[in-house]
């Protein structure tokens, strides 16, 4: 999760939308990184179908969330994604 949060950062530092939005898709590759962990989890027996079931659907709405971000920061000027005052 720290690599997806991290790619949202320095994509929001970039000057352009289109940079901004690049960084939001390989944040979407981080997020498979981890299904990708969670089937080998699986296979290694250190978590069970319940809790992978539990861990995917988190990475489904991660991703959701992402591209509706993405999907905005395409779309609209990055001042009205993210108000004024919440980034110092």
């Amino acid at each position: 999760m720290v690599s997806i949060s991290n790619n949202i950062a320095e994509g929001f530092s970039r000057t352009s939308q289109k940079d901004f939005s690049r960084f939001l898709e390989i944040a979407l590759g981080s997020n498979n990184e981890i299904k990708s962990m969670i089937y080998l989890s699986i296979q290694l027996e250190f978590i069970n179908e319940n809790e992978a079931k539990m861990m995917f659907e988190k990475c489904n709405e991660t991703a959701r969330i992402i591209r509706g971000l993405q999907k905005s920061v395409l779309h609209k000027p990055l001042s009205n994604i993210i108000p004024k005052g919440n980034l110092k």
